[in-house]
């Protein structure tokens, strides 16, 4: 009767480390990456996104120019690994929320021009800021910090 137990235990904690391995495995294909780390698009369907620091054995190092665009986001979380990202990465969103590292460079291209990241209001909160580490979020309008 014990070593029933004991083996049932050990199958029901088997099946849910399986599970959950799955589960990261799914949540990963929602995400298309570069060899140097960059998210290049966006493929999943949640409205709320928390972008891993690491994709397999792939540090997350840079958002590609319109990864997430026009995919009816409502808060996003950058992990500290993202540094730079690209130009029209999340416009066309409808951001209420944005949780970001600090001194990322938002849509600086390689000819020094720049380009709105999330929308105009944003970028120039966050630049104002100081490209501070934070959560900002959008109530009646404005962009504050938590």
């Amino acid at each position: 009767m014990r070593i029933t137990a004991v083996l049932l235990i050990v199958c029901l904690f088997l099946a849910a480390a399986c599970t959950a391995k799955s589960n990261e495995r799914n949540f990963e294909r929602n995400f298309e990456i570069d060899r140097f780390g960059t998210v290049m698009v966006y493929k999943g369907m949640e409205t709320s996104v928390v972008i891993p620091q690491k994709i397999g054995n792939t540090q997350i190092t840079a958002i590609g120019d319109k990864a997430f665009k026009d995919k009816n986001l409502t808060s996003v979380t950058i992990p500290d690994s993202v540094t730079l990202i690209g130009y029209d990465a999340f416009s066309g969103n409808n951001l209420n929320s944005v949780t970001i590292g600090a001194d990322v460079l938002l849509g600086l291209r390689a000819e020094l021009e720049f380009h709105f990241v999330f929308d105009e209001d944003f970028d120039n909160f966050y630049n104002r800021n100081h490209m501070r580490a934070g959560t900002y979020v959008l109530e009646n309008g404005r962009w504050s910090m938590k």
